[in-house]
């Protein structure tokens, strides 16, 4: 972006109130507390460089299957509604259920995820609100979200980037959203 950095365009898209569905930071930046603050702004994901091309294909993809998810499970319900009160004219694919992404019944108030990278990426494209409960064989972490936004990670008497770093890296895990 040659006019702005990352975090200048951040703070306009917020200022703004641009509804962008993920932003995936790639910088050679390392320092924990500017990860943090970029998650605070709205970042979806951080890679650090150099990257690999697998590793951004495979954040991008876990990021595109949220966003397939939730037209998926935006078109099922509207289905439903209209099978029984009739023509639903105005909906916001905001509010859609991820159950194909989490689960869980839409009707059902807690949601349960395979990956930490897919429940940090509903949060952040549903703009929730809530705390993520991690839960695996290395213990429990939680990460808390304001409105989409990463505000406290803690993992194996850790905290920020480090912490959120470890609950990426597992791969037998339950993670649940409690609001």
């Amino acid at each position: 972006m040659p006019d702005v950095n990352g975090f200048e365009f951040l703070d306009k898209a917020q200022e703004q109130k641009l509804s962008l569905p993920f932003v995936i930071v790639c910088s050679s930046m390392r320092e924990k507390e500017i990860v943090m603050a970029a998650f605070q702004l709205g970042t979806s994901d951080y890679l650090f460089k150099p990257i690999q091309p697998q590793q951004l294909r495979n954040t991008v993809q876990t990021y595109l299957d949220t966003l397939s998810h939730s037209q998926s499970d935006f078109n099922h319900l509207k289905s439903l509604v209209e099978n029984e009160i009739g023509d639903v004219t105005s909906w916001n694919l905001g509010t859609s259920s991820p159950a194909s992404a989490a689960n869980s019944s839409p009707l059902k108030g807690t949601l349960h995820f395979d990956s930490v990278s897919k429940a940090i990426s509903y949060m952040v494209f549903h703009r929730e609100t809530g705390k993520l409960i991690v839960t695996s064989l290395r213990g429990t972490g939680e990460l808390d979200y304001d409105a989409g936004r990463l505000q406290r990670v803690i993992f194996e008497n850790k905290s920020g980037i480090d912490a959120l770093e470890a609950l990426k890296l597992l791969l037998h895990v339950d993670v649940v959203l409690v609001k």
